[in-house]
């Protein structure tokens, strides 16, 4: 059992690194219908392994059972001396120890595959299920501007992530903007934004990209918003439109990410002070409590994929951990708490304000 558990791991790893490696070099070439069964004979094979796994692991349940009983059997039979039934039960603990040992080696291994599996393919797995990771552009580009110098005559090539940042470029108005990412959901993100740009008005549009206003959304989508989308991008809204009903700011990865913090800051107060706009830190011990926390590395390895943060960037910072607490102090204690940073506002607050916002919504 141990020994196929070491197996599975390092095959599993070989299998998707081959799989990936494949849909590289046929990208091109690749038939229709011919991903989608790569696909499924991979799922086949994983499934089928995790199921010996189980199946081993539920036999070598039943035989340590099977020995428990035979040897409680033992104990209690009515002519058993004590040497025979001490004996009996010295066997019973050392199968239930065994079985504990065992139990553990199991769970942490299967946990470290799992582990293993989220870290490094969590954001491709995401990409291929066409699903949004970011919900917010977070490059800031107030420093982007300041950098760029943007003219009338610079054409600006890049990613499109939320959008916020391309609409934000426009401002400046360039000469064009190319916007390319490697997750079609985010490209979608961004085709839908210029369409209601486009076709509605301003207070509309702030409704649904602020403030999630689900009614305005679903009352201009099949009439207005949709007919100007290519195809593929019509495929998706169709199929995603609980992401403005369920509220944008939540949505994607990263929206998951800032729902498993958003209950504790609430809990602390951090919540009515960033919504009241409050330039300060609220101080009471729960806060300095979490700032610890959320300094621990382990705690953003399991976040970081949630923010499309890939592995190679999470190593980088491991190896100047200082570097990181440093950066994380500077946020927590004064960033986060600026009167224009729309980006920790829209988490916490759950919407837009437009006394916060990015600049393109003003």
């Amino acid at each position: 059992l141990l020994h196929h558990i070491a197996w599975f791991r390092s095959w599993f790893f070989r299998r998707v690194q081959a799989r990936r490696d494949q849909d590289q070099a046929l990208s091109e070439d690749t038939e229709p219908g011919k991903d989608a069964v790569r696909t499924k004979k991979l799922k086949l094979e994983v499934t089928a392994h995790v199921h010996l796994v189980t199946v081993l692991f539920v036999a070598q349940t039943l035989m340590h059972l099977t020995l428990v009983v035979i040897e409680l059997k033992t104990s209690l039979m009515p002519k058993a001396d004590w040497t025979e039934r001490n004996w009996a039960l010295a066997r019973i603990v050392m199968v239930m120890l065994g079985h504990i040992v065992c139990f553990f080696s199991v769970t942490t291994r299967m946990a470290g595959i799992l582990h293993d599996v989220y870290e490094q393919h969590f954001i491709m797995h995401t990409i291929e299920q066409r699903t949004i990771i970011y919900n917010i552009s977070w490059e800031d580009p107030r420093v982007e501007r300041e950098l760029l110098d943007i003219g009338p005559s610079d054409v600006i090539l890049t990613i499109s992530s939320a959008g916020c940042n391309v609409l934000d470029y426009l401002i400046e108005g360039p000469k064009a903007i190319v916007a390319c990412d490697f997750n079609v959901a985010q490209l979608a993100v961004l085709a839908l934004k210029l369409e209601c740009i486009r076709n509605l008005e301003y207070e509309e549009y702030f409704k649904i990209w602020a403030e999630s206003d689900f009614e305005v959304f679903e009352a201009n989508y099949e009439s207005v918003l949709r007919p100007g989308l290519d195809p593929e991008y019509q495929s998706f809204w169709d199929e995603n439109k609980h992401l403005i009903r369920e509220n944008f700011m939540f949505a994607g990865t990263s929206g998951l990410a800032a729902k498993l913090l958003i209950p504790a800051l609430r809990f602390l107060g951090v919540t009515d002070y960033m919504v009241k706009r409050k330039m300060y830190p609220p101080a009471n011990i729960g806060l300095a409590l979490v700032r610890s926390f959320l300094q621990l590395q382990w705690v953003w390895a399991v976040l970081a994929p949630l923010g499309g943060v890939p592995k190679s960037q999470l190593d980088l910072v491991k190896r100047e951990p200082e570097v990181w607490s440093e950066r994380l102090e500077e946020v927590l204690g004064r960033r986060m708490w600026l009167p224009d940073n729309y980006f920790y506002y829209a988490y916490i607050a759950g919407r837009w304000s437009k006394e916060c916002c990015p600049r393109y919504m003003e």
